[in-house]
């Protein structure tokens, strides 16, 4: 019974006082039957351990979408809350550059390039409440990866320009992503 014990912190063993099959009376007192509160324990343990092995394996998930041509402005919504509202607030590096290859089924290639232009950061630790505010890169009016950056940080009414790095950023509080097609890296 203690190796049970130490597996459960509050478990509770159900027993239908009034039934002859779980009791006995001695001298005018019910007493328990331990044989079946013992053996109705062992089981509801091994059910118990079943399902922990089962649920203590890691959640694996593959999702797969199909284009048959890639969008101007590519947006990239990342899901940063869990399934109780909770915010996810890992860091998150990604990159300026984007490159797609499609394959079709006649052979051909087709390459997509995007440079990231800006992003929405979520402030707050839940779904319900927060604060939104955005970096946006004020040198996409040109065609070219040549062009340097020049990253605006938005917060209400308080604009500023902020220096990033050029190949990847990271933010733990990113929430979307935006890029936009490029003639060329």
């Amino acid at each position: 019974m203690e190796n049970f014990q130490n597996d459960f912190s509050s478990f509770n063993i159900r027993t239908d006082k009034n039934s002859e099959k779980n009791s006995t009376k001695n001298n005018g007192k019910i007493t328990e039957d331990t044989g079946d509160i013992v053996n109705s324990y062992e089981d509801e343990y091994k059910r118990y351990k079943e399902a922990k092995k089962i649920l203590s394996k890691p959640n694996v998930s593959i999702r797969s979408t199909n284009f048959i041509k890639l969008p101007t402005v590519l947006v990239i919504y990342l899901a940063r809350f869990d399934h109780y509202s909770r915010k996810i607030t890992r860091n998150v590096t990604f990159p300026s550059l984007l490159s797609f290859e499609l394959f079709r089924e006649d052979n051909t290639v087709s390459t997509y390039k995007y440079r990231l232009t800006g992003w929405i950061d979520h402030l707050g630790t839940n779904l319900s409440s927060g604060h939104y505010t955005s970096f946006v890169n004020k040198a996409m009016n040109n065609d070219s990866s040549d062009s340097p950056d020049c990253w605006i940080y938005c917060d209400d009414d308080r604009v500023k320009q902020v220096e990033l790095p050029r190949d990847e950023i990271t933010d733990s509080n990113v929430y979307m992503l935006f890029y936009t097609s490029v003639s060329d890296f």
